[in-house]
């Protein structure tokens, strides 16, 4: 084990090695694990969980059964 302020040292000098790195054709960015999951959470949170059209229509289904009004759903 090592110290709070040299593990961190050394993960962030990995990440900047692995970004530094040449991009594959076709290739935008270098992702280091856990990262596209983190942004797909924020964009989550910022703007909503995407549903598929049968998803909503269940949605819708079950709450016209229930007697809620259910305009709100896109």
């Amino acid at each position: 084990f090592e110290d709070v302020a040299t593990f961190k040292a050394r993960t962030d000098k990995i990440i900047r090695e692995y970004r530094g790195t040449r991009l594959a054709a076709g290739c935008k960015r270098v992702y280091v694990p856990g990262e596209m999951e983190a942004e797909v959470e924020r964009r989550q949170r910022a703007e909503g969980i995407p549903l598929n059209e049968a998803t909503v229509q269940g949605i819708r289904d079950v709450a016209a059964q229930l007697g809620v009004d259910a305009a709100a759903l896109q």
